[in-house]
């Protein structure tokens, strides 16, 4: 074969690898497996952007994102800071001076979760939100940018 050498995966899925490391996946549509044969190319990564080409706008918010994704941790949480009762009588949370609290608020399948956040954990749990909600807003900045790229039609 042109392309090189088949390799037959599960569900009857041919693919064909060509000597530039290339995957050229070969599938079979219809119900009785008698339909078309159509080809999709899929490289094995994705075609990396070289940085001369980005701006620096680009540049700098890619360079920051790189640095949050390696740094610590990411909470994709709300703070949700309380006031709580203890129960014991004689505390002055009995007299009205409630405790303070901190939870960590996130819904998971449409239902919100909540999680008490321990008095140790707190700086590091605030960390890890706002590293969340900083890359967050790094990726809508960076969605700008190739929003108004693709509006004056650059590459």
């Amino acid at each position: 074969m042109p392309f090189g050498k088949p390799v037959t995966a599960g569900g009857g899925t041919k693919f064909l690898s060509d000597e530039t490391g290339e995957q050229i996946r070969i599938r079979q549509r219809g119900p009785l497996r008698t339909g078309f044969w159509y080809i999709c190319c899929m490289p094995e990564t994705p075609p990396r952007i070289a940085r001369a080409a980005m701006s620096p706008e680009e540049r700098h918010l890619r360079s920051q994102l790189v640095q949050l994704l390696s740094g610590a941790g990411l909470l994709r949480a709300t703070l949700n800071p309380r006031q709580k009762v203890c129960g014991k009588t004689g505390c002055r949370c009995a007299r009205g001076e409630k405790h303070p609290a901190l939870y960590v608020v996130a819904s998971e399948d449409g239902k919100p979760q909540q999680l008490f956040v321990p008095h140790a954990l707190e700086p590091q749990v605030r960390q890890w939100v706002s590293s969340y909600q900083r890359i967050r807003e790094l990726l809508e900045e960076l969605s700008r940018i190739y929003w108004d790229k693709l509006s004056r039609r650059e590459p």
